[in-house]
């Protein structure tokens, strides 16, 4: 699960040791209560009710610290706000919304593996004779479900979702599987895409490739191109 951007503060040593040196360790107690609930919520109200509340302390203790306080913010329009506060809560909004897309974008590529696999395999079922020349009602429809399931475009949803994951344009993923497909087959691409899917490859289109280049280098003249591909997939899932 991802965290909340509002889980976590950065605590930027250099620059709190610049900013509260000349603080007394009150004022240094207070600040720290101040940022946190900045870091939550956002601006502080400029109202000494909730202020004092805020920084654990009493009314009467709020009013001697305040001075130094309210220096380190700026105050305005009924809020203490900080630029170099807001900046960093952006940035880390950023963070958790990027890991939360890449999170879906890398689950969206596993079930998509998991598809094409399935796919195949039903395929392979349906491509093998049959021991009965009549086949019945249930095994016609499971017939007529692997035939409706098209492993190349499974195999293409995948591998897109794992190229645009690792920051490549979708127009871009679509030419360089195109081309592999073109340059080594279905079986080859199926098996090196199922296998960037397990390892979650850090850099899928080096990884790609580099297994298109060992397939290449080892495959034999001719074979079934679906079992194949079937067998490769197996393999690089931990299936067989």
């Amino acid at each position: 699960m991802t965290a909340r951007a509002d889980e976590w503060m950065p605590l930027f040593c250099a620059q709190y040791q610049q900013v509260t040196a000349r603080l007394s360790e009150a004022h240094r107690g207070a600040y720290v209560d101040l940022l946190i609930a900045y870091w939550q919520s956002g601006p502080l109200p400029d109202d000494d009710e909730q202020l004092f509340r805020i920084a654990r302390t009493t009314p009467q203790a709020w009013r001697k610290l305040r001075p130094q306080l309210a220096a380190l913010f700026t105050v305005a329009n009924g809020v203490w706000s900080d630029e170099w506060m807001d900046a960093e809560i952006a940035r880390a909004q950023e963070k958790v919304a990027k890991k939360s897309g890449a999170g879906k974008a890398g689950a969206n590529a596993r079930w998509n593996g998991k598809r094409m696999t399935d796919a195949l395999r039903r395929q392979r079922q349906t491509d093998a004779p049959s021991p009965s020349p009549k086949p019945s009602s249930s095994e016609a429809n499971a017939s007529a479900a692997g035939a409706a399931a098209d492993p190349a475009k499974i195999m293409f949803a995948s591998g897109k979702a794992l190229l645009t994951k690792a920051g490549h344009p979708a127009d871009r993923a679509g030419s360089m599987l195109g081309k592999w497909r073109k340059d080594f087959g279905d079986a080859a691409l199926i098996a090196a895409i199922g296998a960037a899917v397990r390892e979650d490859a850090e850099n899928p289109v080096e990884f790609i490739a580099g297994c298109l280049r060992s397939y290449a280098n080892g495959r034999p003249a001719k074979q079934n191109v679906v079992a194949e591909g079937l067998a490769l997939v197996d393999r690089a899932l931990g299936l067989d």
